[in-house]
Order: structure tokens, then sequence, then C-alpha cells
């Protein structure tokens, strides 16, 4: 459904986020998802006009500058200001309470429930830290192709040994 034409758009909303506070990191983060939800409505609309836009995935580069762990770190308190304290989950009422703090109010509820319908890999109708992880990942083209050439190279040095 995706081509790196369709994403670009996604993208051109970034700016560059190396060292932002955790605050700000998921303000962005909360921002990614959402424009990837626009994207669909733009693609939708404009599928008959083709457009060519380039765009560039800035998670790639904040891993970089952050390191894997680093990244996975901040990730991670992003989950947790979005999460539902009690449940451990981030649920569509804490995602609405927590993305109008983050300044997102206007997003509809329609919106904020196709967020956890698309991570929701257990179909529970909230999202656990490992689909929020998941989620993330497959919103960032870049991360995907690397995490599978990465792979692809651990299989080769398994084959090597064998």
């Amino acid at each position: 459904m995706f081509n790196s034409h369709s994403w670009a758009l996604f993208n051109s909303y970034f700016i560059y986020i190396s060292f932002l506070p955790t605050t700000l990191l998921i303000i962005v983060i909360v921002s990614y998802i959402q424009s990837y939800f626009n994207i669909i409505r733009y693609q939708i609309t404009n599928m008959a006009m083709k457009m060519e836009v380039v765009f560039e995935d800035y998670f790639p580069s904040m891993v970089e500058k952050l390191g894997a762990k680093g990244f996975l770190n901040e990730l991670r308190n992003g989950f947790c200001l979005l999460m539902d304290s009690e449940k451990r989950v981030i649920t569509f009422e804490s995602l609405k309470k927590n993305s109008s703090f983050l300044g997102l109010g206007d997003m509809s509820d329609d919106g904020l429930k196709n967020m956890i319908q698309e991570g929701d890999l257990n179909g529970d109708g909230s999202l656990d830290e490992m689909e929020f992880y998941v989620l993330m990942f497959r919103l960032s083209p870049d991360l995907m192709e690397r995490s599978r050439m990465s792979f692809l190279e651990i299989l080769a040095l398994d084959d090597q040994e064998l």
C-alpha cells in the first residue's frame, strides 16, 4: 500500500530531533503517528494525481545519535507517558488524555482509535509495550530495512559457521 512516495509527505512534517527532552520526543512520536493517518487520507484523495515527493526518515539518525539502547529507552519513555498507569498499556482513553496534554487534542476520536487499532497485534484493544515498539518501527521504513539487513547479516554469519 505504501511506497517511497507515500512516505514522503509523512516525513516532511519532521524536524531534526536527535537530543530532544523526552516530552518533546513524545510529541514527535504522537505527531509521527498522526501524520501516518493523514497520509492515508492524503493518498486516497490524491491517488489519481500520482504525486512524487521526496522524504527523509529521521528515526535512523536518532538511532545513530542515541545508539540502539538509547533510542529504545526514549521509545520506552514515550510509551510510559502515553500508557494507562494502572493497566500498563496504551488505551484509547490514555492516548486521548495524554495526546491532549501534549498539544494534539484536535485529533478526532476516530483518529485515536485508528492509531490503537493499527498497532494492536493481539486484538485486545490496547497497545502493550512491544506492540508500541513494533508500530514505531513499522512507521519508519528506513529502520525496517536496516533491521532486515542486520537480520540477513546474522543469518549469513550463522551459515558460515556451519
